[in-house]
C-alpha cells in the first residue's frame, strides 16, 4: 500500500496474482503480464508463520514508522496478533496471521486496520485482505472504506512478497473490484538506507503504481527486518523501533485507543 493509502484514511489498492481455479503467475522476471501464464495454486503448511527473509513478521512483530505525509504528522504502529484467521485458498482452509495497524494523524487515532498474511511452502508471502475502521476527531468511527476479503470480496490472491524476490520482478498484491489496484516492480537489490531505527545496506526498492490514477510508491525492505520506508509524493514513512518488545514492552507505546467496529479493542489478543 502507499503511504496515503496505508496510513491515511485514502484507500488501499491491489494488485492482480493468483485466482483459485487457475492461479495467474505473480513474479515474472520477464516482465511478461500474470494473466498469461498459470502455475498450480500455491500449498500450504505453517502458514500463518510468516519468515520470508524481507517480510519477517513473525520474528521482529512489532513495528513503528513515523514521518510527514501532506504535512501531516503520520505515525503507523504494527503489531502481529496471537491469534490467527482461517481463510479457504485453493479449496483449504489455512490459517492467516493479523497484523493490526493503528494509523495517527497529528497525534489522533484515525485508522485501525487488520492485515491478513499468509506464507506458502515455497516462502512467497500472500496478502488476503483488510478489516478497516477510520475515525473521526472525536473518535467515532465514521467508515470502513477499502475493507476486503480473499475470496469473498475478490477471487484473486495477492502477494505480499515474493519468496525470493530479484531485480526486474514484478508481483501483484491486491485487485478488488470496484476498489482499485496497484502493481509493483523490484528495481533493485543494493539500495542504502538510514532511517532512524539504524542504517541499512543491500535494502530491495520496489516500486509501485497506484491504479487506476497511476500513482506511484517506493518502498524499501530489508532482509531480516521487513519494511523499513515508504514514500509517495505525499510525504515519507521511516522505520523507527522495531523488534519483539520495545522499550521493554511488548506492544509499541501510543494514546489508548477507543474501541473499534472489528469486534475488539485495539491489539485485544496481542502478545
Amino acid at each position: 500500500m502507499s503511504i496515503k493509502l496505508g496510513f491515511t484514511e485514502m484507500v488501499g489498492a491491489a494488485l492482480v496474482s493468483l485466482s483459485l481455479a487457475s492461479i495467474s503467475t505473480a513474479v515474472l522476471a520477464d516482465g511478461s503480464e500474470a494473466a498469461d501464464r498459470t502455475v498450480p495454486a500455491p500449498t500450504f503448511e505453517n502458514s500463518a508463520r510468516i519468515t520470508n527473509p524481507w517480510l519477517s513478521i513473525s520474528k521482529q512483530r512489532h513495528y513503528v514508522l513515523r514521518g510527514r505525509v501532506d504535512g501531516i504528522r503520520v505515525r503507523s504502529e504494527k503489531k502481529l496478533a496471537r491469534r490467527t484467521e482461517p481463510f479457504k485458498v485453493g479449496g483449504e482452509t489455512i490459517q492467516a496471521a493479523i497484523v493490526e495497524d493503528r494509523g495517527y494523524h497529528d497525534g489522533r487515532l484515525r485508522e485501525i486496520a487488520l492485515d491478513y498474511y499468509a506464507q506458502a511452502t515455497d516462502g512467497t508471502v500472500y496478502y488476503l485482505g483488510e478489516d478497516v475502521d477510520y475515525y473521526d476527531r472525536d473518535g467515532t468511527v465514521v467508515g470502513h472504506h477499502g475493507a476486503f476479503r480473499y475470496p469473498k470480496d475478490t477471487k484473486f490472491l495477492g502477494v505480499a512478497m515474493p519468496a525470493n524476490p530479484s531485480p526486474g520482478d514484478r508481483y501483484t498484491t491486491e485487485q478488488v473490484p470496484h476498489q482499485g489496484s496497484d502493481r509493483s516492480h523490484v528495481v533493485s537489490s543494493g539500495s542504502k538506507v538510514e532511517v532512524p531505527a539504524g542504517t541499512f545496506r543491500n535494502a530491495l526498492k520496489v516500486k509501485g503504481y497506484v491504479l487506476p490514477d497511476d500513482e506511484s510508491e517506493v518502498k524499501l525492505y530489508v532482509r531480516g527486518v521487513g519494511l523499513v520506508s515508504e514514500s509517495d509524493p505525499g510525504g515519507r514513512l521511516e522505520l523507527t523501533r522495531y523488534g519483539r518488545r520495545i522499550n521493554g514492552r511488548s506492544a509499541p507505546t501510543g494514546p489508548q485507543a477507543p474501541e473499534n467496529d472489528l469486534g475488539r479493542p485495539p491489539f485485544a489478543g496481542t502478545a
